[in-house]
Formats: C-alpha cells, structure tokens, sequence
C-alpha cells in the first residue's frame, strides 16, 4: 500500500467540480469523490424525504412501526438501488462485486477502467471496528482499479445496537461514530478511505 500512498494525488479543483457536476471522473480518486457525494445525498434523503425511505432498512409491524432490523444484505441491496439511480451516464454499481481471489465486496462502482469498492455494515456488526482496515483495505483496495481507495458504509440503528469500541465505548450518536471509526485509522488509512454513517433510524426518534 505504501507505493499507492506515495503515488497518490488529490484531485484538482477542476476535476473534483467537473465529478460532481456529473462530468467524467479523471481518475478513481475522482470516482470515489462522486460516490461520496451520491451516499451524501442518499443519506440527507434518509433523514429529511418526505418518501420514509428509513424504512427500507427494518421489518415493520402495524402502523409502520419499526421493530427489528433487516438483514445486512437486504439493507446493502437497498442501497445500492438507490445509489444506482443516482449515478451518472456512464457510471454503474453492481452487488457481490468480485475482486481476487474470489473475494467479494458489498457494491462495486464503476466508471470505465476505474472501479471504487464499497463495503456495507450495520452497527450492530461485529466486524464494525476492524472492517475497513481487515475487508476493506486488505482484500478490495488493492485491486489496481481502485487506486486504493474504498468506501466504508455503517448503517446506524441506534444507540443501544452499536458494538463497543475496542476501548469499550459506545458511541452516542451516528457522527460520534463517524469519528471514532476514523479514529482508528491511520492518516494514511484515512487519505484512502471515506467513512460514512447513514442514520436509518426513524426520524422522530431519539437516538437510542
């Protein structure tokens, strides 16, 4: 990994607007800007829709009431349809995405030669705190269409379901979360990796 950090090169000004604007992603650094901006999106969508698009994450009972979540691969193909919608022409995602030795990340975006891989966990996990370093790092940012960058998704259901921190914490809301996950990378980690915590809980509810 330490030659593609030594390699790497943040995106100009120019291209990080020309990705966002939907414009052609000069590189997969590039790419990965873009599908952080689309999560970002998807994510407000979540918390503010008027289309209760949190329920796409749990079972139901009556009234609408949520009572368990669904299972991580149902909530990471809800996802990815809503990410697939988002992208631009030209640009596409696919499940199970295969990269070597028959290793599969959650959602593989790709543009042309350049693909960013995408790895999905609930918070409630037990591979949370070791994921993006062990899965995400390890087994798909090494593919040379990625340049080593990936995304790290965490899928927020609430105080009380998160996994403790190594330290035995428990963080006490989706951005506290955010944080510590990014904590435990180093800064080069964080240069390759994105981190986002998606809050899936019901809007009105209070964070636990």
């Amino acid at each position: 990994m330490n030659r593609r950090e030594h390699e790497y090169r943040h995106p100009t000004f120019e291209q990080a607007v020309a990705a966002l604007d939907d414009g052609a992603p000069a590189g997969p650094a590039d790419l990965a800007a873009l599908v952080v901006d689309r999560l970002d999106g998807i994510a407000a969508g979540v918390r503010h829709g008027t289309t209760d698009d949190w329920k796409h994450y749990w079972n139901e009972v009556g009234h609408g009431r949520p009572t368990n979540p669904k299972p991580e691969r149902s909530c990471t193909q809800a996802l990815l349809r809503d990410l697939g919608r988002d992208l631009p022409p030209g640009a596409s995602c696919e499940p199970e995405a295969h990269y070597a030795d028959d290793k599969r990340a959650d959602i593989g975006v790709t543009y042309e030669r350049y693909r960013i891989p995408i790895e999905v966990k609930r918070n409630d996990s037990r591979d949370l705190w070791h994921a993006a370093r062990t899965q995400l790092l390890a087994k798909y940012a090494t593919d040379p269409a990625s340049g080593g960058h990936g995304i790290y998704v965490v899928l927020w259901l609430g105080h009380k379901r998160t996994q403790r921190s190594p330290a035995g914490k428990r963080p006490a809301d989706a951005n506290d979360l955010k944080q510590a996950l990014e904590a435990t990378l180093t800064d080069q980690e964080q240069r390759m990796v994105h981190v986002l915590v998606i809050d899936v809980t019901k809007p009105s509810a209070t964070s636990g």
